[in-house]
C-alpha cells in the first residue's frame, strides 16, 4: 500500500492544481481588463498582462516535473516531499505577485517596451524566490531518486 502520511503528497498536488487555476484566472483577468482577443498572448501596450501570461506558461512548463517528483518523491518521503511540494507552489506563488508588482511599477514609469523584452524569461527566474523554487524542486527530485532506490532494491 501507500505509506502513511500519502495524503499530505496528495493535498499538495490538489494545491499545485489550484495555483495552476489561479494564474490561469489571472490572465483571463487580463484578458477582459485590456480586451484582448485569444490567441494572442503578447500586448505591447498591457504589461500585466504580459507578465500574467509568462508566469503561467512558466507554471505550465514546470508542472509536469513538479507533480511527476512529489509523486514519485512521496513514495519513499512522503512528508519531505509534501513539505518541498507546498514550498515550492509557495515560492510560485509569491513570484506571480512579484511579477505583478513589477509590470505595475514598468507600466507607471513608462518602460512598457522593456517590460516583455528579450530577457524577460531570464529576469523572472532570478529572483529569491525562484531561485528558491529550484531548491524546493531539488529537494523534491531528491525524494523522487530516493523512492526509486528504494523499490529497486526490493
Amino acid at each position: 500500500g501507500l505509506p502513511r502520511h500519502y495524503g499530505c503528497v496528495i493535498a499538495v498536488g490538489s494545491a499545485g492544481v489550484l495555483v495552476n487555476i489561479g494564474l490561469a484566472a489571472a490572465v483571463v483577468a487580463a484578458r477582459r481588463r485590456h480586451q484582448i482577443k485569444f490567441p494572442n498572448m503578447h500586448q505591447p501596450d498591457a504589461p500585466d498582462f504580459n507578465w500574467a501570461v509568462q508566469v503561467h506558461l512558466d507554471y505550465s512548463s514546470e508542472a509536469a516535473f513538479f507533480y511527476f517528483t512529489l509523486l514519485t518523491g512521496g513514495l519513499d518521503s512522503p512528508r519531505l516531499a509534501a513539505l518541498a511540494g507546498l514550498a515550492f507552489l509557495l515560492s510560485r506563488s509569491v513570484a506571480r505577485q512579484q511579477a505583478a508588482a513589477r509590470a505595475r511599477t514598468a507600466q507607471a514609469v513608462g518602460k512598457r517596451e522593456q517590460v516583455f523584452s528579450q530577457n524577460f524569461s531570464a529576469e523572472l527566474g532570478t529572483g529569491e524566490w525562484s531561485q528558491f523554487s529550484w531548491i524546493t524542486f531539488g529537494i523534491m527530485l531528491y525524494t523522487s531518486c530516493a523512492s526509486a532506490v528504494s523499490l529497486l532494491r526490493q
